[in-house]
């Protein structure tokens, strides 16, 4: 069985035979579905322009693939950017900005944004 991906926005419109008859679907970004229901054409021009891919018929094509793992074998999930904040910043982002930076959130809540700005622009001006 030749399974592909779909690794365009979408396939509209996409005749396929089954055991009813042909019908039409569309599929989406990212999934699987079996070539051996397409015709060979459509699956070359999807090839060609990039809409369409063979997948490892090995993998399930329910799950995603595995998350980088660290090198003791666990696995590491990617570290989101710290939010950066500028003079403009509103108070929200500069309390984000203080929790990422360790410091509690309750107590920069009770601050205000000049006391914010004052706290964290400060530091990173004289960094």
């Amino acid at each position: 069985m030749k399974m592909f991906r779909v690794t365009g926005p979408c396939l509209a419109n996409v005749p396929m035979s089954g055991p009813l008859g042909e019908m039409r679907q569309t599929l989406y970004q990212h999934a699987v579905f079996n070539a051996d229901l397409v015709e060979d054409e459509l699956l070359e021009l999807w090839q060609k322009r990039g809409l369409a891919e063979p997948v490892d018929t090995d993998a399930s094509p329910l799950t995603d693939p595995a998350p980088p793992s660290d090198p003791e074998g666990g696995s590491t999930p990617p570290t989101p950017a710290p939010p950066s904040i500028t003079n403009r910043s509103n108070k929200g982002e500069l309390v984000a900005y203080g929790v990422s930076q360790g410091d509690d959130q309750a107590e920069l809540q009770g601050m205000s944004v000049k006391d914010l700005q004052q706290r964290y622009l400060k530091a990173q001006q004289s960094e």
